[in-house]
């Protein structure tokens, strides 16, 4: 919902008859910071980053690559939590990574994902090219090119179990080529030294190309196979950048997205919860008031309003660093309750209200 140009203290009036209550036991919310969803990255070591929010406590953050667990790390069992942790893929491929958080009680939540794309990017040939096959043809007549695809593939070979994509180099950058038809064999001639891609020879056009090992079943024994050649990838051309405009010719910039998420307010705390009037020399005359806030747009503000008896008044809290806010309260000149009411604001206007109370104690009788 959008937040409004009203007086602070008009919504306090409102939010009066709302009751703060903080949900527990469902579990902790998680997000991956890093990586994020359909990123791409060479085969290397990445860095996973995640978070997790939660009022009982956030316990554990468990990593999971394809639904298979591969680390908790123990994240400290307060409110906010944070992972990190370094994953190496174990070759080419799409990994699908999840973070679930467990808060203090036990209570697991659902679990964040991002998917992404593995890839070489070493690009290889074969040491040695190898000889094209001989087609015999007789002078009278061609042989049949069914009865040639079916022949016997000698050495080791390549099977697709479906019809699979043979590209110009050793990686899905490369373009494809041809297509390796299903349930027939190809020659294997060449493979990478971690053996995740195969140079096939096709059976029916002769053309060498690249195909990824975890998409064929292979038949014979790959350490008889030669190894590859580095290659670099072939470098673009940069782009021909246009003229620049004038400045009555320049496009509009496009709108930023508009931010339709409220912020999420996991903590409202006061303390100490019982204080003094300003007359009651030497007990504790004023009271913190803190909130937790986590907004994925961030850009966010903390606005706040009390009343005691007829003393009211209204401000803006302080960010102090790990989505935490602050304001201090006090010291009043009257008793009674300490109604405090507010509301945590993003850069997209939307808000997510709060109220809590305190207690303003006399210190005579």
């Amino acid at each position: 919902m959008k937040h409004t140009t009203t007086s602070i203290l008009v919504m306090s009036i409102l939010l009066f008859t709302l009751s703060a209550c903080q949900q527990t036991g469902g579990g902790p919310r998680s997000w991956i910071d890093q990586p994020l969803d359909n990123d791409a990255f060479p085969l290397q070591k990445l860095t996973l980053q995640a978070h997790a929010s939660d009022t009982d406590g956030v316990k554990d953050i468990e990593f999971l690559i394809d639904e298979q667990s591969i680390t908790t790390i123990n994240a400290g069992g307060g409110r906010m939590g944070k992972a990190l942790y370094e994953w190496t893929p174990p070759g080419p491929g799409v990994y699908t990574i999840y973070a679930q958080a467990v808060d203090n009680n036990g209570n697991a939540g659902d679990a964040a994902s991002s998917r992404i794309t593995i890839g070489d990017q070493v690009a290889q040939i074969p040491l040695d090219e190898p000889d094209q096959p001989e087609l015999k043809q007789s002078d009278e007549e061609e042989e049949d090119p069914i009865q040639e695809a079916n022949a016997p593939v000698e050495g080791v070979q390549a099977v697709p179990s479906q019809a699979v994509n043979c590209r110009s180099g050793p990686s899905t950058d490369y373009d494809a080529l041809t297509v390796l038809p299903a349930g027939i064999p190809a020659e294997i001639v060449g493979r990478l030294s971690n053996n995740t891609w195969l140079f096939v020879s096709h059976p029916e056009n002769y053309i060498e190309c690249w195909v990824a090992a975890s998409i064929v079943d292979v038949i014979g024994d790959l350490n008889t196979i030669r190894l590859a050649q580095a290659l670099d990838l072939p470098k673009e051309s940069p782009a021909e950048e246009p003229p620049e405009l004038p400045p009555e010719e320049q496009p509009p910039e496009p709108p930023p997205d508009e931010d339709n998420s409220p912020p999420t307010i996991t903590s409202v705390t006061v303390s100490p919860e019982t204080i003094y009037p300003e007359l009651c020399v030497g007990d504790v005359q004023k009271t913190t008031l803190t909130v937790e806030v986590i907004d994925i747009g961030g850009g966010v503000r903390v606005e706040a309003a009390w009343v005691v008896a007829n003393e009211i008044g209204s401000a803006e809290l302080t960010d102090i660093g790990n989505y935490r806010y602050q304001i201090i309260l006090g010291p009043f000149n009257k008793t009674g309750t300490l109604s405090i009411y507010g509301s945590a604001i993003d850069g997209g206007d939307n808000w997510t209200p709060f109220n809590i109370t305190a207690e303003v104690k006399s210190c005579i009788g």
